[in-house]
């Protein structure tokens, strides 16, 4: 009898280590998300990765059009075929046909070069050839003069990039000192909050851990 009650003892105090681990590993976790000054570290890491990228802007700019200027072939391509619509009337189909090529974002021959595989779920197969032989008929027809100067367009549009990507880094650094702050403040207001909470598991979980080794060294 004196064993049975034993085993069950030993049970429950099993069940309330396994409990408590839990809580504390659970509070851990918690402590890492919100807590711990590594936060703040990567914060600051972010905000040096973002001067850094600012300091070399003029590296980073002429990065990007020696990028465009390798690419230039293919995008001035795309351009020009961006400009022929795929004509229902030309290409045999039907307002369903034009309505589906809308939806999976089919509506110039760049588009249909671009995604060739998906053309099959969207039309019949003859449909889909069609349409396929048109867009890449028109492919085949662009000249591509190397010598010229990439489009204007395009330049523009790497410009515009540029841009936006600068007024991010700026705005980040602008902004770092009085988000560092808050952060500061709010992982200082964390750690408040939690440590009464994590002494107490603490507490807790070295209480059972003991009672359940008293209890198996009066089972053994």
């Amino acid at each position: 009898m004196r064993l049975k009650a034993l085993r069950k003892l030993q049970a429950f105090r099993l069940d309330a280590l396994a409990f408590a681990e839990r809580e504390w590993r659970r509070l851990l976790t918690v402590w890492e998300q919100q807590c711990s000054f590594k936060l703040f570290e990567r914060e600051i890491q972010r905000l040096q990765a973002a001067q850094l990228e600012l300091a070399s802007w003029d590296t980073r700019r002429r990065s990007e059009m020696r990028r465009l200027r390798r690419e230039h072939e293919s995008r001035a391509r795309e351009l020009h075929l961006a400009q022929f619509s795929i004509d229902p009337s030309h290409l045999r189909l039907n307002p369903a046909d034009v309505a589906a090529l809308a939806s999976f974002g089919f509506e110039t021959a760049a588009d249909v070069v671009r995604k060739l595989p998906e053309l099959v779920k969207v039309l019949e197969k003859n449909k889909a050839m069609d349409v396929q032989a048109w867009a890449r008929g028109l492919s085949a027809k662009f000249q591509f003069n190397r010598k010229a100067p990439p489009d204007p367009r395009l330049v523009a549009e790497v410009e515009q990039l540029l841009a936006a990507r600068q007024r991010q880094l700026q705005e980040m650094l602008r902004d770092g000192p009085d988000k560092l702050e808050h952060l500061r403040r709010q992982i200082e207001d964390s750690r408040a909050r939690l440590e009464p909470v994590m002494d107490a598991a603490a507490k807790e979980l070295r209480a059972v851990r003991a009672s359940a080794k008293a209890v198996r060294e009066e089972d053994a």
